[in-house]
């Protein structure tokens, strides 16, 4: 079976490129944004607008972090714990805990 040779770059820019995913993503959360909004109109729906705009920024916001740390866990893991991260981790939390105190 052959599998299809399609660039994962949907546009370049030289100094920007826009990748397939992105597009997707862009075009995906806008919907939702957008067919939100649109039930949001309706008498029965009890979110506002305002809402359903915080609703769609943090679902941005975690899309980044746990695509970020996707990344980290299944790509570069060993990068990551290697031995000055771990020890600077070690020391944020013990930073943090004596801030508590």
């Amino acid at each position: 079976m052959t599998y299809p040779d399609i660039n994962p770059v949907a546009l370049d820019l030289g100094f920007l490129k826009v990748h397939w995913y992105g597009i997707s993503y862009l075009v995906g959360i806008l919907g939702a944004w957008w067919l939100l909004r649109l039930r949001g109109r309706q008498a029965q729906w009890d979110y506002s607008a305002e809402q359903v705009s915080d609703l769609i920024f943090y679902t941005i916001l975690g899309i980044i972090v746990v695509g970020r740390l996707g990344s980290i866990m299944f790509y570069n893991l060993p990068y990551y714990l290697h031995g000055t991260s771990i020890n600077a981790i070690t020391f944020q939390f013990i930073g943090s805990e004596r801030l508590k105190q």
